[in-house]
């Protein structure tokens, strides 16, 4: 693998905690990064924003969640980062429903990310996909999702706070994708906690960080599965 990694810088957006949504919205001095930022991931102009937007936008932005960089891999941005982009504009929008689908979504591909990072082994062998079915009755990426985080938390790939963070992002996502009894007064706080706990799971799990040097660092199982997905498309 080269000595180094193609990424995407400021992907999801920042927030700067010394400026309010209506300082930013206003284009008050000193704001127009934060609000260049924010136009970036919106793909809109700011002055197309609602203030409302940009308080909801503020509300997914905590400063302990922020990525300043994240790998340009095929996969990750077709299962992770673009889903999890546009569940951060939807929320902005409004659009609660569709964040709630898309957090889904990353939740689900992030198990089976810690999957293939942690490459579980049978006698010392990687488990093949007929031992899969084998152990776990189908392959691993074809079970339920409850299924999955068991089988992760029982090979000790995830903590228990990890496991409650996928419980949690999967409960709200059945709740309303696949019930019709469902009692829609919360949809803004449950997106919120959907959202919010899949940047933090994806940010545990690839344990992505700046360190005081300004260097990337990451979880080296992260880093062994990019250079595995290297040379397979090398």
């Amino acid at each position: 693998m080269s000595d180094y990694i193609q990424g995407h810088i400021n992907l999801f957006g920042a927030w700067e905690p010394n400026f309010t949504p209506q300082q930013v919205h206003a284009r008050s001095s000193g704001t127009s990064l934060v609000g260049d930022l924010i136009e970036a991931v919106m793909e809109f102009k700011l002055e197309n924003l609602s203030l409302q937007a940009i308080e909801r936008f503020a509300e997914v932005s905590p400063v302990e969640l922020y990525l300043p960089i994240v790998p340009d891999e095929q996969k990750l941005v077709d299962r992770l980062l673009r889903p999890l982009k546009s569940a951060k504009r939807l929320y902005s929008l409004g659009e609660f429903l569709a964040t709630i689908a898309l957090s889904g979504l990353v939740g689900e591909s992030l198990a089976m990310l810690v999957y293939r990072m942690q490459k579980p082994a049978l006698h010392g062998q990687s488990i093949a996909a007929d031992q899969e079915k084998q152990l776990f009755g189908r392959d691993f990426d074809s079970l339920d999702q409850s299924r999955r985080i068991e089988i992760l938390r029982c090979f000790g790939f995830i903590n228990d706070g990890q496991k409650q963070l996928f419980s949690d992002i999967r409960g709200i996502r059945n709740k309303y994708l696949h019930l019709w009894d469902v009692n829609t007064t919360q949809v803004q706080v449950d997106a919120k906690k959907c959202f919010l706990s899949a940047m933090r799971l994806f940010k545990e799990i690839s344990g992505l960080a700046s360190n005081d040097g300004g260097q990337l660092v990451m979880n080296p199982y992260f880093l062994k599965y990019l250079k595995d997905q290297e040379t397979k498309s090398g």
